[in-house]
């Protein structure tokens, strides 16, 4: 290796630990591409090995396995490293660690020796720095610290005593002191700032979450499988919907130019668009129904969002429900049985009385719920503002099969498709403005079969609760001002039930 190409993969690598995670998500996805190229595999290789071997936080270390899942991702020939040799490069292994050598396909990897990977019990007259716990919650998702208390709580140990411990020890480790300076670099949260972001903190915060974990297990207070589960958490990326590639901005969903005139025409425009969209989803010969929507239709002077909420709605009465209360309220979020690390699973079927709401004369159900996967996807955080969305489980006649594939997330009954989530990206970049929802959309196809067959045997009408929301302000000085409109399509106040 030439002195330019070693400069260029080190330029490479260090984007894997950039601020942005945006950016740590596109090194990450191009080191796996050098990976599976002849020309470059060889010497990339070599790199991620040395890379690897240096890194002495165990939230970093595990990149070096992201990158080869991804590798092994793009192309399904690429031959991995040996056990031996994965074993010698990951020099601070976790419950994250090994849990990623099973995603990789490694299955005699040795067990953890878990009193190896974490520091005994703190001494008794340690206490928590300052610094720790002030900004605990600044430089991590405050879960991790609601987590630590629960387990204080629940089982009686100094969690959150030892986690503080074990930061401590990482930064003299690493010859580094504790500084709030870097939260500066993201920005303020009504001005424009980064979308999703880490610092060098943020990954001792978490290898010594880590570490703690390890050190449950190691004290016989933890079984194995509860700090793998809580290890997921920390892992920046879901291996199943990484294969999902965003895909552009569908041709049928609304949208409008610019709006010149002194009158604002946006909304006009956009709600004439939703309404030819419903018009075209009811007819028959369409097998596909939107069942679920959002996504940003507009952004210049003004930024406008649509959403488009499936339900099922019975009449009983003559009292109209307020259309944002069913937004509120008909809403679920479900979970699953995890086969791998990722959002690959089954959802098992629910009764139907779970899920129906009462709001005032009106039954309503959510047609599509939102599923949260066990990992938390930073490097991917529009996934997580958007959501991810599957047929609610009442639909089902047993179960329902996820499986994610290059263009959807694929839902199964049997080995029929009955459901296809998607998203999409519309001039998305590193930096949001305000605390505005992000360029992007996401949408749920339902097979029209499954839709038909539940409101005849149910007797339910299929309708669009749909909500326009404008976020504007005169000067870029001010805070967004938010608006809400809301339509209805399908709904009947025929009494039917």
């Amino acid at each position: 290796m030439n002195k330019r190409q070693e400069d260029n993969l080190a330029f490479l690598f260090s984007r894997m630990t950039w601020p942005s995670l945006m950016v740590r998500e596109r090194a990450c996805t191009s080191i796996a591409e050098l990976l599976i190229d002849k020309k470059h595999a060889s010497k990339t290789m070599e790199y991620l090995k040395n890379w690897a071997k240096s890194q002495q936080l165990e939230s970093v270390v595990v990149f070096a396995l992201l990158a080869l899942i991804r590798a092994k991702m793009l192309c399904l020939a690429f031959e991995l490293p040996t056990l031996t040799v994965m074993l010698e490069m990951i020099d601070k292994p976790s419950a994250l660690s090994y849990l990623l050598f099973k995603e990789l396909g490694y299955n005699k990897t040795p067990k953890l020796d878990w009193s190896s990977i974490c520091l005994p019990d703190s001494p008794k007259d340690f206490v928590p720095s300052n610094f720790f716990q002030k900004y605990c919650t600044n430089y991590l998702p405050p879960i991790y610290e609601t987590h630590a208390r629960h387990i204080e709580q629940k089982y009686g140990i100094p969690f959150y005593k030892h986690w503080a411990f074990e930061w401590k020890t990482i930064l003299e480790n690493i010859d580094r002191k504790p500084s709030s300076e870097p939260l500066h670099f993201w920005g303020r949260q009504e001005y424009e700032h980064y979308e999703a972001i880490d610092f060098l903190l943020s990954e001792v915060y978490r290898s010594a979450y880590l570490r703690t974990l390890a050190w449950t297990v190691a004290q016989n207070v933890f079984r194995e499988e509860n700090a793998t589960y809580l290890a997921i958490e920390t892992c920046p990326i879901d291996p199943s919907l990484w294969r999902i590639r965003s895909q552009p901005k569908p041709q049928w969903w609304p949208t409008t130019g610019q709006s010149d005139g002194v009158i604002d025409t946006v909304a006009s425009d956009i709600w004439q668009q939703v309404g030819n969209l419903w018009n075209e989803n009811q007819k028959p010969e369409n097998y596909w129904i939107i069942a679920q929507a959002t996504g940003r239709v507009y952004q210049a002077g003004s930024i406008y969002d649509l959403t488009i909420k499936g339900v099922f709605q019975a009449c009983r009465g003559k009292n109209k429900p307020d259309l944002e209360e069913i937004l509120r309220e008909a809403c679920c979020r479900i979970t699953y049985v995890a086969k791998s690390a990722g959002l690959d699973g089954y959802i098992g079927r629910e009764p139907l009385d779970k899920f129906v709401k009462t709001i005032d004369d009106w039954d309503v159900l959510s047609v599509a719920c939102q599923v949260w996967p066990y990992t938390t996807p930073r490097w991917q955080s529009r996934r997580l503002k958007r959501g991810v969305w599957v047929p609610a489980p009442f639909l089902a006649s047993s179960a329902f099969k996820m499986g994610c594939m290059s263009e959807s997330l694929n839902v199964f009954e049997g080995e029929d498709i009955i459901a296809k989530w998607q998203d999409w990206n519309w001039n998305l970049r590193e930096k949001n403005s305000a605390n505005l929802t992000p360029s992007t959309g996401e949408y749920l196809l339902v097979d029209r079969a499954m839709i038909e067959r539940f409101t005849e045997k149910e007797k339910y009408r299929f309708c669009w609760i749909c909500q326009l929301t404008q976020y504007y302000r005169e000067h870029s000085h001010q805070e967004y001002k938010t608006y809400c409109y809301t339509r209805e399509y399908g709904t009947s106040n025929i009494i039917i039930r």
